[in-house]
């Protein structure tokens, strides 16, 4: 089943807890609620859009106007924000222009003369969306008689916009519409080699810009997986083994890193003020004449620095001894890794089998590696720190370095040559993007010609409201 439908199916399912009952209870004639019906067919025939050679009733616009008016309505609740009216008025102006859009793909599709292989499926599965929540609404009607559970069913979904025939006409105007759009997206020709050349240029130039400002941001973006065109200097592609140990054992290593932490920084202020100079004698008479507290003692500071250096000693204890329990609850599985490397297993198949890290089993870190350098930020210090504490390509950590994540076996996968990155490696990317850009203006200007040719003109006064 098709998107379309699915999200309509979804609404009409909500709606089915929602609208049962509404304006029906104690009406029990079958022909009272004929004459809601026609009542309802007549409101929802005010024309909103008129274009040469047609017109956009509310009913047209309705099943799409209740998808996306719900979809607002869950959004702005889950922030506990209110959905104004202004705002709704913008979702029906979007929706009767999308609708004007669609009998423009559609004029344009049969003017090819483009077909669709696959209407009788089409039709087949509008038949069943509409049937699966008929059944649901219909389950939930007011009614003593089938007959009158079944027309609130009908009223109730064509207030909706929701029958099989519109359920159809929507989902053969996308089908239409795609096939179309893939039509006129080949017209686009193919880019030259010299225009290639150019667009190389420009992203090499900007990529240096960008870049050469901070050269962290390039290894935030290779690692992601963004193409790049300029490398600065130092960088390198580092692979890595990480094994996780138990979430109490990380916990107490993490707790007792960011108490030691916090314990340096404030040593650190602790000096500065001990090495702050001293206030003149009118600062003195200010802070006296202001009734501020004096200046601590030389003395004073110099104790609390003495206590927070002991806290410090022993927070730093804090951190070794809690990195050797991770150690030692991971030692078995360390001493296979080393054993493999030792024994020449390559890095990549010990990382196969042992790692952890989402980033090195998927692709580009599975091939690529991470691209690090001393500057890096998107990384955590001390897996940067270890990743260039490695001299040679090849190298790999003889000790575990630990962090957040755990423990990485790091190596050092080769050097990142600065510089332009040669055209011919990135001659595809900069030939696909280029490709889909034009393709997609090129379709966005055709389409919006079909829907100027149509001179639509809009009347969004005349949509009402159920009562």
């Amino acid at each position: 089943m098709r998107s379309r439908f699915l999200k309509l199916a979804a609404l009409m399912l909500v709606l089915t807890l929602t609208l049962a009952g509404c304006n029906l209870i104690d009406v029990n004639q079958v022909e009272v609620v004929k004459d809601e019906l026609a009542a309802a067919q007549k409101r929802m025939s005010a024309v909103v859009a008129k274009y040469d050679g047609g017109e956009i009733t509310q009913f047209d616009a309705e099943a799409p106007y209740q998808q996306t008016a719900s979809s607002y309505y869950s959004y702005y609740q889950l922030y506990g924000l209110s959905l104004t009216q202004d705002i709704l008025d913008e979702v029906r102006q979007a929706v009767v222009e999308e609708q004007v859009t669609d009998r423009a793909v559609i004029k344009e599709f049969e003017k090819r003369g483009l077909t669709l292989e696959n209407e009788d499926e089409i039709r087949a599965e509008a038949e069943t969306a509409y049937q699966s929540v008929y059944d649901s609404y219909y389950a939930e009607a007011e009614g003593k008689t089938d007959a009158e559970k079944a027309i609130r069913t009908e009223l109730a979904l064509y207030n909706i916009g929701y029958t099989q025939d519109r359920l159809y006409d929507l989902e053969y105007a996308e089908h239409a519409g795609e096939v179309l759009e893939e039509a006129v997206r080949a017209e686009v020709e193919d880019l030259t080699d010299d225009e290639l050349q150019a667009l190389y240029e420009e992203k090499v130039a900007a990529d240096e810009e960008t870049y050469g400002e901070d050269p962290g941001e390039y290894g935030s973006d290779a690692t992601n997986g963004l193409t790049t065109y300029w490398v600065p200097e130092g960088y390198r592609s580092v692979k890595h083994i990480l094994l996780t140990a138990d979430d109490e054992l990380m916990t107490t290593l993490n707790s007792a890193k960011s108490a030691l932490t916090t314990a340096q920084s404030e040593l650190n202020d602790l000096n500065e003020e001990l090495s702050a100079p001293e206030a003149d004698e009118t600062e003195e008479e200010d802070a006296e004449s202001e009734e501020t507290e004096a200046p601590r003692t030389a003395e004073e500071i110099q104790a609390d620095i003495d206590a927070k250096q002991e806290e410090i000693d022993t927070l730093t204890q804090d951190v070794a001894d809690a990195e050797a329990a991770v150690i030692a609850s991971i030692q078995p599985t360390l001493d296979e890794i080393y054993a493999k490397l030792e024994a020449g297993d390559s890095f990549d198949d010990v990382m196969a089998e042992y790692g952890t890290d989402p980033g090195m089993q998927t692709e580009p870190g599975m091939t690529e590696g991470y691209a690090i350098c001393a500057d890096s930020s998107n990384m955590v210090a001390e897996f940067v720190e270890g990743s260039m504490a490695l001299e040679n390509v090849g190298d790999y950590s003889a000790e575990p370095v630990l962090s957040s994540y755990g423990a990485h076996i790091i190596y050092y996968a080769a050097d990142i040559e600065s510089g332009a990155v040669p055209f011919e490696n990135v001659r595809d990317a900069i030939f696909d993007e280029a490709m889909e850009d034009a393709r997609d203006e090129h379709y966005e200007t055709e389409r919006q010609s079909w829907v100027d040719a149509l001179n639509p003109v809009y009347s969004l006064e005349n949509w009402t409201a159920e009562e």
